[in-house]
């Protein structure tokens, strides 16, 4: 009896049961080529766009209060203080490199930079300037003079013809200039009168010989 009443009571579940087909579909494996091709498609952009977070935002417009405020926090608390350059040029030179009347070097070795060399009355700068460069040319020298005004330009030339030479052009400085009396050459030793009259003539077969193999000539025979 037993056993009967247990198939009594498994029967009805079978009946009740109902058989249904189930279909399985695997995902197909995706090379990188099918991704990218997927990751373009308007549904995937569309899909995207959804899930990103929207923030809501308020335009406020460049000349508004809201605008100015959060413009002056860019900036620096300091004030612009201007300074006003009440200065010339020369005092300003001045005030950054100043002239040192104890420094002994230059006199030493005889030779002044630019700047002691403008601080000598015009005729010594020119003097100074021929001595050192032996040739230059009117503009050149101009422009180491700085000349500032016609009275000064009448007095260079008046100086230059008392401590140099025109020739073809160019200023060369006198002889005399660069060999003194009972001076001599700190090269040869040789006494400066002979020093000069020997450059002396040099200076004067320059001016009529322009070629350097003309102009040797004279001096290999």
């Amino acid at each position: 009896m037993k056993d009967e009443g247990e198939l009594s009571e498994e029967e009805p579940e079978e009946e009740n049961g109902i058989v249904k087909a189930v279909t399985v579909k695997f995902a197909r494996r995706e090379n990188d080529r099918m991704k990218k091709a997927r990751e373009r498609s308007s549904h995937f952009i569309n899909a995207k766009t959804q899930e990103e977070p929207w923030y809501e935002t308020r335009y406020c417009d460049m000349d508004s209060k809201e605008s100015t405020l959060e413009t002056n926090k860019l900036k620096s608390c300091l004030e612009d203080r201007i300074i006003a350059m009440t200065l010339d040029k020369e005092t300003y030179l001045q005030c950054l490199i100043p002239l040192h009347d104890d420094d002994e070097s230059w006199k030493k070795d005889q030779v002044l930079c630019l700047r002691q060399m403008k601080t000598l009355p015009l005729t010594e700068q020119i003097r100074q300037l021929l001595k050192d460069v032996k040739i230059i040319s009117t503009p050149r020298l101009k422009s180491f003079l700085s000349l500032t005004s016609p009275g000064e330009e009448s007095e260079m030339k008046k100086f230059l013809q008392q401590h140099a030479l025109l020739v073809h052009g160019n200023w060369v400085v006198k002889s005399d200039v660069l060999f003194p009396k009972e001076s001599a050459s700190p090269f040869s030793g040789v006494p400066g009168d002979v020093m000069c009259t020997a450059r002396d003539y040099l200076v004067f077969l320059f001016t009529q010989h322009v070629l350097r193999k003309r102009f040797a000539s004279p001096l290999l025979s």
